[in-house]
């Protein structure tokens, strides 16, 4: 089966738990003899590989990678409009030279309503990812970009919730449950394992002997890591040798480091900044408790908590 997999985030480097998750599922499903092709941003943020260093990425991959020039279609969450219209021209010729069977698409924003108007008048099966971040507080959205997810939504011919939580909040705004499937998240037990050396992050974060906190994710405001400092504030108070280790980087980094310097954490609290993927199972045997925080009371497992179950000891 011919795939078009359209991605808002894609290695290199493989920095967040989706890029991760449709980077799998590529390498995955061309594995089982399907015909795999990716289209992605070819990023240009400074924090970021260079083109350069993507176009070697994609080389060595079995799928064909096409990246759209420009960089990232957002913003802080805004949409870049420009850059919109460039995918929507790369996206059209990617659909005339590929000839896809299916689309699939990792996130619905920014792409998904683009996406939804083009598939619909090309008459292609569309799929789409749901994480949580999409559907959780809808109501709280600017209104047309909460319009714009539904219109993707119930133009879609599939919806891959990552939850059940996202399967009832896509039920309760009208989407057909007949479109609906949940798949759970799932990670490598080969890659994810206890018994791991950590000698060397022992050394690099001076943590030998301490109580070892741990969190890996975005650092974005619905994670809520500010939370977790300012309670390590009082946990400081029992175990004084306590370090949190917040592996990661975002919007939210430098708020979160003038938070630490104001509650006088700094030797409690280490920002790692980005961590290659190989070294991540490192980090969750080195922890004595992993803490995923969510102001969202209705989020589902994310995978670096399934990450950290497979690497307990």
């Amino acid at each position: 089966m011919k795939i078009l997999i359209v991605a808002h985030g894609f290695p290199p480097p493989i920095e967040g738990g989706i890029e991760v998750q449709i980077y799998h599922i590529a390498r995955l499903l061309h594995q089982r003899g399907n015909s795999i092709s990716v289209i992605c941003p070819a990023v240009d943020d400074p924090n970021y590989p260079s083109i350069g260093n993507s176009k070697s990425f994609d080389k060595k991959q079995s799928f064909n990678v096409y990246r759209v020039p420009g960089g990232l279609a957002t913003n802080a969450g805004r949409p870049k409009f420009s850059r919109l219209f460039v995918f929507a021209c790369y996206y059209i010729y990617g659909i005339l030279k590929i000839r896809p069977e299916n689309i699939l698409c990792s996130i619905v924003l920014p792409y998904g309503p683009i996406i939804s108007v083009i598939n619909k008048f090309f008459k292609l099966k569309t799929s789409f990812q749901v994480h949580g971040s999409e559907v959780n507080n809808l109501h709280r959205r600017f209104r047309p970009i909460t319009e714009s997810i539904i219109f993707s939504f119930r133009n879609a011919n599939k919806i891959l919730a990552m939850g059940n939580n996202q399967k009832n909040t896509l039920i309760k705004i009208g989407i057909d449950i007949k479109k609906i499937i949940v798949i759970l998240d799932g990670t490598d037990p080969t890659v994810f394992k206890p018994g791991l050396e950590t000698k060397f992050l022992e050394k690099r974060h001076n943590t030998n002997g301490k109580y070892i906190m741990l969190t890996v994710g975005h650092l974005e405001k619905r994670k809520g890591h500010d939370n977790v400092i300012k309670a390590l504030s009082r946990i400081r108070e029992t175990i004084p040798d306590i370090v949190y280790i917040i592996v990661g980087r975002g919007p939210m980094e430098k708020d979160l480091i003038e938070l630490v310097n104001d509650l006088g954490l700094n030797k409690n609290v280490k920002f790692t900044g980005f961590v290659p993927y190989p070294e991540l199972p490192y980090y969750y045997n080195l922890c004595d408790i992993f803490i995923m925080p969510s102001r969202n009371d209705n989020d589902d497992i994310e995978p670096t908590t399934l990450y950290k179950i497979l690497c307990n000891t």
